[in-house]
């Protein structure tokens, strides 16, 4: 068993009438914490990769922000992060790593993870989640510093 961080996910989608609306997307449930997802603040620097199936997310759209629940200590961490669609449906090692270039980036940029809230962080690039790939979230923390505290709600998974 593994774990993944619980999401918020904010997708805009085209109903029928190619009507606008926007749809929020929890992915998980529980108060269980973990201090290494989405990086790992004790450490200057972590990278971490997780992946979301299709039949989680439910829809296909376009995300424009993502959100995390951090229950330990307030953290400020810089961030890149990349979004792809995915066949991946496991990780088979410590070293079996998604590639991604610069096209995956979707945001790029300073995060301060209040306690105890959802930290949303609107995308500098919407991502189009084409709704039958898995979705891999990949979070590259490239501070420099270390604090520690920040717990973030994960769920088990396997």
């Amino acid at each position: 068993m593994s774990k993944k961080l619980i999401l918020f996910l904010m997708l805009a989608l085209f109903g029928s009438t190619a009507v606008l609306r926007a749809d929020e997307i929890t992915i998980g449930s529980g108060t269980s914490t973990n201090n290494a997802l989405p990086s790992r603040s004790y450490f200057r620097y972590s990278l971490s990769q997780q992946l979301y199936t299709a039949d989680e997310i439910g829809t296909a759209g376009t995300i424009n922000s993502i959100a995390f629940y951090n229950a330990g200590t307030e953290v400020t961490r810089t961030l890149d992060l990349y979004m792809l669609n995915t066949e991946k449906t496991a990780f088979t090692s410590n070293t079996d790593w998604i590639t991604v270039a610069a096209t995956d980036l979707v945001f790029s940029g300073s995060v301060t993870m209040t306690t105890n809230v959802w930290t949303t962080i609107t995308l500098d690039t919407p991502f189009e989640y084409d709704g039958t790939s898995n979705l891999a979230v990949i979070v590259d923390d490239n501070t420099g510093s270390y604090v520690n505290g920040a717990e973030y709600y994960v769920f088990t998974t396997t």
